[in-house]
């Protein structure tokens, strides 16, 4: 490609070093750690109201469980996003907040629906259908978990 030198961005040849640059953060944002906090918490108050309304112990403890399962992973992830934009961690793991991220999301939007029970079946319960229908395009948009995965293999552990 020729491009007029007043038009160039960056150094000459550098190109797909922006490009790298631009789709680690790309990713790390999809990675939607708040997207997935504040769908922790609504588990947590679903949780609540669950046990208020005398909900079966032999149901709520895995629940509990769970979510405390799907909350320690989020902080790990967050506290890896943390570590590579401090410069703390190779920006060369930006796939892995991508897929992990998307994971953790949809692990806590199917357990509130399972939570919900037929409640989640319901015309009126339209963020909970949405949310659910929203994170499994997570896995997509972005470049798939499986790309994901294998810009991984190719860069961190060098099989190419």
């Amino acid at each position: 490609v020729r491009v007029p030198a007043e038009n160039l961005v960056g150094e000459e040849n550098k190109g797909w070093d922006y490009a790298k640059f631009l789709l680690g953060h790309e990713r790390a944002y999809i990675a939607g750690i708040g997207r997935s906090k504040e769908r922790v918490a609504y588990a947590k108050d679903l949780l609540a109201r669950l046990e208020a309304e005398g909900g079966p112990a032999d149901m709520l403890a895995p629940w509990r469980g769970r979510i405390a399962m799907i909350e320690a992973d989020l902080h790990a992830l967050e506290v890896t996003q943390f570590r590579m934009h401090g410069g703390h961690a190779d920006m060369k793991l930006s796939p892995m907040l991508k897929a992990r991220g998307s994971e953790i999301f949809q692990a806590i939007t199917d357990l509130i629906c399972r939570m919900s029970g037929t409640d989640a079946l319901r015309a009126d319960t339209g963020t909970l259908t949405k949310s659910f229908l929203y994170s499994r395009a997570v896995s997509i948009f972005g470049g798939s978990t499986e790309v994901q995965k294998n810009i991984l293999s190719a860069t961190v552990l060098d099989l190419r």
